[in-house]
């Protein structure tokens, strides 16, 4: 703080800023005390961009760049931080899995195991313009038709066979 230029005292008339003090400008510190190692850890264990990084400390992504690129405990972080918040976050993803969170377990089993759905879903898609009219209503009253017996189904669901009650009888034939 010893290399700050002190702020001028001005008229209030002269200073557009005396009404709000705290927006008055003030003298940067130098780049060495602003890039500190633990807040760029921090920033980069949460995936942040140079962009972003710099705006943090208040430089230009180039002055960050050339910050970190000239000091070796500052190039290690850089290096390694968003590293370990990859495996924190893996982490986490297994723990939710483990734990049972269907959602998780489906994503890690497609993007970690590389499994996929057995009857994968697939559609044609078709241009409207391209089809007659005749062709458009016909279409569309299949898809009306599909989704009234979608419909009936949800609300007179079939019995199951197995809850059925037995009844037991006796044949004549087998009387004799």
């Amino acid at each position: 703080m010893d290399d700050l230029e002190p702020v001028p005292v001005v008229t209030t008339e002269d200073d557009p800023y005396a009404s709000a003090p705290f927006f008055r400008p003030v003298a940067a510190p130098p780049m060495a005390a602003k890039l500190n190692a633990h807040i760029l850890a921090g920033a980069l264990h949460s995936q942040a961009t140079d962009a972003e990084c710099a705006a943090l400390f208040g430089v230009t992504v180039k002055e960050f760049q050339e910050a970190v690129h000239s000091d070796p405990e500052l190039q290690k972080v850089y290096r390694d931080a968003p590293l370990v918040g990859r495996v924190a976050l893996k982490k986490a993803q297994m723990t939710a899995a483990v734990c049972g969170d269907k959602v998780m377990l489906k994503h890690l089993g497609e993007h970690v195991l590389k499994q996929v759905d057995a009857q994968p879903e697939t559609k044609v898609a078709i241009q409207v313009n391209q089809l007659s009219q005749d062709e458009i209503v016909k279409r569309w009253g299949f898809v009306m038709e599909k989704a009234r017996r979608e419909e009936e189904l949800r609300l007179n669901p079939p019995i199951p066979q197995d809850d059925l009650p037995v009844i037991e009888m006796e044949w004549e034939s087998e009387r004799t």
